[in-house]
């Protein structure tokens, strides 16, 4: 194995998180692992074990007790000497006490060991580790990081362990500072949240997952870096709700003994009861499989297609925005005046598009602009902080009022005031420290949408994921808080799904878990959410189900499929074509989440022979299904985008940056989801189940349909168009026949372009927002999304891309509305 990266130094190695952590980071290149633990005897075996990988790094094992911060100073004084002329590239501390600590029968002097070991010592090892970052990222194009274990005590305290609680609180304000201020002069500093058992039977808290999510913090792009990955496991979310009150736990691995003396990390008990793990299927990279080996067998053709989401799109950054905000900030007069609030409501309820009173009630936030707008003359970070010391600002619903400002700056192209409000809105949040509120959970969704413009899909995830822990605390789920509450609780529970599906994790919320009359007072009060509520239903029990056993066998597999047959049957009324209306975007989403629930159960069937034909013919419908829905819900986008080449325009019409531009962001979840259809669809061509017309009809589809994510991420995508375009030549599939078909009015020459892999249009190209700025290529598509007109079943379009005039371009926009933005 050959070593590409320098040293990492876990501080609290035990055998789970530390050295699961170790062993990854070992595999994947690292040149040299130091290991510190109390232990020295445990300590030494593991080191055996990392010495033990082929070819694998110099380790050194040290011990060394936390809870004396004078020692610690001595022992980094051998870390150093161990490190010789080795970079420093990663640290991780990942050492606490976790026993029980009951009020007034614990001792003082255990509480003020309790955060020497959490608090002083990870202090004086970022005294230490973090000059030699900065060194090390001015000479290695990486970004070096320090990573800190946490749970959830952190934010959600539990009386039985107040020390660990007080300690995590603190802990995680350390971090959070470290990461403000070295973020941006190249060092990462990154919270890892384990809400659950860390154990081998843990479907997303095991050791290997955490371990993934840490290699993932430590490769973010420098100044990209996100403070916290929070990991959720269902076993521990299901402990909760059956416990009907907060777990005692926080969501850390907790050694439960009461043993008071100091313990490293490493601990492996049981949270709730153990569930059975079934194996996790990757459809994606199973329908690749499959096509791959035919390929190679018929044609000898062989590709790779990893389909890697990018930390950013074309030329920008993710989750830092300081550089943005400092400017923003000068240029906003402080405090806001309510006209400008006033108008950027405006835009968010037409980015919302819901029915009065709407998701968010914009009245409230006017209100809370009126009451609190004339106290924010500072609403920088150390501004809030001070803000909260001096006044009674109610950080839930001022984090909920600037979400809503920040889409609706997104919504009138302004993406610099969207991103600062947008920052503003997720500091407030981190500042709120009372009871969990609507208004908070609310806050934390909107933060979601707007993730899924400015970053990637797990930083988008890993903020859902706080709305559906304030979600599950206020039991909105049990009609806590009327209509308003379920109304929001359906949109989480379709993101679980999504998240779920994308991931191949079991997801939070289990449909065993949600009475069956849950919805039925919000179906009464709003109709037009009868059908989604009925397929979010369908697909919370099919996931649920598909996860529940370690192998389906075809027997199960059937009775779920019936079971989605009974449930359809009893909907009140069948998918209908509704055009640009609330209800048929987010009916048209979860159908297609529906027809990726029914993949996942028939996949696996085309990898064997005996279930190869019971399964092909499902699949293939299902692929149809999503291919033909996110062909209508980028069609409105697609057909700006092939007006503006067939005019060959060198920008795109500034009427995309109007507020009807908004409804769906592009992700790289839906890549995969069209791509994994492809697949498919390919498949059954190459096995005969499938007509050429039919065959070359869907991958010209995929073909058209990858230009608007290519719009947003450039290069990334054109290893998946060339393959693409190699396949349909070894397939001799008619596919500039096909784009004819979908694009009637289009030139000959347009269609060879598009057929050939060119971009519609170059990727340099830009657009001016109503403010005036030049906005890239890519960040227009990561804010402009396009809505739903019909239905995924008329499949050919005949009215698709008739080459739009700019008269047209702006009646078809006036109409667009309605996010989407649960994909």
């Amino acid at each position: 194995m050959s070593t590409s990266f320098g040293a990492l130094v876990v501080f609290g190695s035990g055998p789970g998180v530390g050295h699961g952590i170790a062993t990854l980071f070992a595999e994947r290149g690292f040149a040299k692992i130091i290991i510190l633990s109390r232990d020295a005897d445990r300590l030494a075996k593991e080191a055996d074990k990392l010495r033990s990988l082929g070819n694998g790094p110099e380790v050194k094992d040290i011990a060394i007790d936390l809870g004396n911060p004078e020692s610690v100073e001595v022992i980094l004084q051998k870390v150093q000497q161990s490190l010789g002329d080795t970079l420093l590239e990663c640290v991780l501390y990942n050492a606490a006490r976790t026993g029980k600590s009951h009020f007034f029968n614990f001792p003082s002097e255990n509480l003020e060991n309790d955060l020497k070991i959490a608090v002083i010592s990870l202090y004086k090892v970022a005294q230490w580790a973090i000059p030699h970052m900065l060194q090390t990222a001015t000479t290695c194009a990486r970004s070096p990081a320090l990573l800190v274990t946490s749970g959830l005590l952190a934010t959600q305290p539990a009386p039985a362990m107040f020390s660990l609680a007080v300690c995590k609180s603190g802990q995680r304000s350390l971090v959070q500072s470290l990461h403000k201020e070295f973020e941006t002069k190249g060092v990462h500093v990154g919270l890892i949240t384990i809400g659950g058992s860390v154990s081998d039977s843990s479907k997303v808290t095991n050791a290997r997952n955490i371990a993934e999510e840490a290699w993932k913090m430590f490769g973010a792009a420098k100044g990209q870096g996100q403070f916290e990955a929070l990991m959720m496991d269902p076993a521990y979310l299901e402990h909760q709700h059956t416990a009907g009150s907060p777990a005692t736990d926080g969501g850390l691995d907790v050694n439960h003994s009461n043993n008071s003396k100091p313990q490293d990390s490493g601990w492996e008990p049981s949270v709730g009861r153990a569930v059975e793990t079934r194996p996790k299927v990757d459809v994606y990279e199973l329908t690749k499989g499959l096509v791959q080996d035919v390929l190679q067998r018929q044609h000898g053709y062989s590709f790779e297609c990893m389909l890697v989401e990018p930390h950013s799109s074309v030329h920008q950054t993710t989750q830092s925005s300081a550089p943005t905000s400092r400017a923003t900030i000068e240029q906003l007069n402080l405090p806001l005046s309510l006209s400008h609030v006033k108008h950027l409501l405006e835009h968010f309820d037409k980015i919302m598009g819901w029915p009065n009173p709407g998701l968010v009630d914009t009245r409230d936030l006017l209100m809370t602009a009126r009451a609190y707008l004339a106290l924010m003359i500072d609403i920088s970070a150390e501004g809030l902080s001070t803000l909260l010391k001096t006044t009674r600002l109610p950080m839930d619903s001022t984090a909920l009022l600037f979400a809503a400002l920040a889409l609706g700056a997104v919504a009138k192209g302004d993406l610099n005031q969207g991103r600062f409000y947008f920052d503003t809105s997720l500091e407030m949040a981190k500042l709120f420290v009372s009871q969990q509120t609507l208004d908070l959970c609310l806050a934390y969704y909107l933060q979601h949408l707007l993730a899924l413009r400015f970053g990637t899909s797990s930083y988008a995830q890993g903020i859902m994921a706080h709305a559906f822990l304030v979600a599950h605390h206020l039991g909105i789920q049990r009609n806590s808080h009327g209509n308003p509450g379920l109304r929001l609780f359906l949109l989480i529970y379709m993101a679980d799904q999504y998240g779920s599906t994308q991931q191949n994790t079991e997801p939070l919320i289990r449909a065993s878990s949600i009475d069956v009359r849950t919805f039925e007072n919000l179906a009464e009060a709003e109709p037009h959410l009868q059908t989604l509520i009925d397929l979010v239903t369908i697909n919370g029990y099919v996931i649920e189900h598909s996860y529940r056993n370690t192998v389906l066998t075809d027997d199960e597999i059937r009775a779920l499929e019936a079971r989605i047959g009974e449930l359809c049957a009893h909907r009140k009324r069948p998918l209908q074509s509704d055009s640009g209306t609330f209800k048929s975007n987010y009916d048209l989403i979860a159908y297609i989440h529906m027809m990726c629930c029914r993949l996942k159960l028939r996949v696996p069937g085309l990898a064997t022979q005996s279930s190869i034909i019971a399964s092909i013919s499902t699949c293939v419908h299902a692929a149809q299904g999503v291919l033909a829905g996110y062909h209508q819900l980028y069609r409105p986008i697609l057909n700006v985008l092939c007006g503006a080449h067939s005019m060959q325009q060198k920008s795109l019409p500034e009427q995309l940056a109007t507020p009807n531009a908004a409804s769906l962001a592009v992700t790289w979840r839906q890549v995969r989801r069209i791509m994994t259809s492809t697949f498919v669809i390919i498949f059954a061509y190459q096995h005969g189940e499938l007509l050429h017309d039919d065959a070359s009809r869907f991958v010209a589809m995929t073909r058209l349909l990858l230009e608007y994510p290519r719009w947003r991420w450039g290069g990334k995508l054109d290893e998946l168009i060339q393959t693409l375009h190699d396949i349909s030549n070894l397939a001799n599939l008619a596919i500039v026949k096909q784009l004819r078909a979908l694009l009637p009015e289009q030139s000959e020459q347009f269609l060879q372009h598009l057929a050939a892999r060119q971009p519609l249009l170059p990727s340099e190209t830009s657009i001016v927002g109503q403010n005036g700025q030049d906005i890239p290529s890519n960040h227009w598509s990561a804010t402009c999304w396009p809505p739903i007109y019909d239905m995924p079943f008329e499949y050919d379009l005949p009215d698709f891309g008739n080459g739009m005039q700019a008269e047209d371009v702006q009646q078809l926009w006036s109409s667009i509305w309605n996010p989407a933005d649960v994909l």
